[in-house]
């Protein structure tokens, strides 16, 4: 993660006078995974009431298994989804997030897919 921060310089290859300048990082980036980075956006979230319609997607039923007679609830994937889209944001500025969406660039590359937003996000 540090070697992709600083473009792959460190002080064992650092050239004061061959261009690089003056070393001013006082200290590596703290490493942390994509958990740790997005954490805060989900630790809160609380299930909700599910519809017919929620509950068969969750549970890849069809509809005659859904009693109206219960009260279901979750958290199904596409609120985890919709709370991706404010963590994606929330982070956007943290080099540790660049870091991480270049590894999901190289995956996509890896599968011969084009790099694609859509494909690196996803």
């Amino acid at each position: 993660m540090e070697a992709f921060v600083t473009g792959g310089r460190s002080l064992e290859n650092w050239n004061t006078l061959g261009g690089d300048g003056i070393w001013n990082r006082t200290s590596p980036i703290e490493a942390a995974s994509l958990l740790d980075l997005t954490y805060d956006y989900y630790k809160n979230r609380t299930p909700r009431d599910l519809t017919a319609a929620d509950f068969i997607e969750s549970n890849g039923l069809n509809a005659s298994m859904f009693d109206p007679k219960y009260q279901y609830s979750g958290y199904l994937n596409s609120d985890l989804l919709n709370n991706a889209q404010g963590a994606a944001l929330g982070i956007a500025n943290d080099p540790r997030a660049a870091y991480f969406r270049e590894l999901a660039k190289q995956k996509v590359i890896a599968r011969g897919e084009d790099p694609t937003q859509d494909a690196i996000n996803s």
